[in-house]
């Protein structure tokens, strides 16, 4: 289920659980327009994992302060639509056409 982010802006982020951790690379805290990146909570004792996409340049941070994040890929296709739709309306369904 897609959720929109409340601490880092323009992002729409799913639970996701990997096989193995993966290890930290091009890491940052700050994002751009249709990033893929994989977030990770690297300092909790229980591991919480996530992929999101920003359909905007963010600044990534938590309750915590700044939150580094791997970034995977940059995918722009229909983006702004599907995140001010999940931002406006809440959680979704997110499928595979």
């Amino acid at each position: 289920m897609g959720r929109h982010s409340g601490w880092s802006g323009r992002e729409v982020n799913v639970a996701y659980k990997s096989n193995g951790h993966p290890k930290r690379e091009n890491q940052t805290i700050v994002t751009s327009l249709g990033e893929l990146v994989y977030l990770r909570d690297w300092e909790a004792v229980r591991m919480i994992e996530g992929i999101a996409n920003y359909y905007g340049a963010e600044h990534t941070r938590s309750h915590r302060g700044d939150e580094p994040i791997t970034v995977m890929a940059q995918i722009l296709d229909q983006l702004f639509t599907v995140g001010d739709r999940i931002w406006l309306n809440g959680t979704e369904h997110i499928k595979k056409n």
